[in-house]
């Protein structure tokens, strides 16, 4: 059946040509025709003609479909025509000029600096106040104790002791007696140091006196900066101390 088809195809298609060629059409007319979407039909009536006129009436296409030669040239149409290689209209978008581009560049440039000093400074305060918080915790008192008196100390840990904190109340009378022996010339009192470095100084120095300073230093270590719990026998232990150092005639 196909071969029928196509032979039929080739005699209608012959047909149609010989029908233009005596309406005085050429084949690249009647080709051009088709593929600039002209009605198959037009030819399909010329080819019937010439056949209908004794051209080869047993391969009309009637005799078989009485479409397919109207669909041959219709898909011998879409096959040939022109593909549109026109690109769509671009949307009238108005773009940026660059010296807009250029300012809003520094403005983000200028933005992210900015933000980067503010991060950089707040790190290097945070880091100096954790150093000085460091340091002040090493420290036997701050700049604003160091200029107690020694009657001070001591009015400082009577409150302490009423108040029930033996612990601040030991600090107090530690500190006053490390101030009693500044002034009695025993040694040295530095706030920024230690306590166990106010005791390496004071063995260092061979003083001629007996003060029992590295127990004292020990149990102070254990009550301020351990877990021992301060009480009261602490506390007049501390007092004590503050007495012995008193003693102890100026040098």
């Amino acid at each position: 059946m196909a071969s029928v088809r196509v032979f039929g195809l080739s005699l209608l298609f012959v047909a149609a040509f010989a029908g233009a060629q005596s309406s005085g059409v050429s084949l690249e007319k009647m080709r051009e025709d088709v593929v600039m979407g002209k009605d198959a039909k037009d030819y399909r009536a010329v080819a019937e003609k010439e056949l209908s006129s004794g051209y080869n009436r047993d391969a009309r296409p009637g005799k078989y479909d009485n479409d397919w030669a109207e669909n041959a040239f219709r898909r011998l149409s879409r096959r040939d025509a022109p593909v549109s290689r026109e690109r769509p209209p671009s949307p009238d978008v108005e773009l940026p000029s660059s010296s807009t581009l250029t300012f809003i560049m520094w403005v983000v440039l200028a933005a992210a600096v900015v933000i980067a000093l503010y991060f950089l400074l707040r790190n290097v305060d945070l880091a100096k106040r954790g150093k000085k918080a460091g340091a002040d915790a090493d420290k036997l008192m701050s700049e604003v104790e160091a200029k107690y008196s020694v009657d001070q100390w001591l009015a400082l840990a009577a409150k302490m002791e009423s108040e029930g904190r033996l612990r601040e109340a030991v600090r107090a009378l530690y500190l006053a007696a490390l101030v009693t022996m500044d002034r009695r010339k025993l040694l040295r009192m530095r706030p920024w140091e230690t306590n166990w470095e106010h005791y390496y100084r004071f063995a260092e120095s061979r003083a001629m006196v007996d003060l029992p300073l590295r127990t004292i230093t020990q149990n102070f270590d254990d009550l301020w900066y351990g877990s021992r719990v301060a009480g009261l026998s602490d506390v007049a232990e501390f007092r004590a101390f503050v007495g012995q150092v008193e003693a102890v005639p100026f040098a």
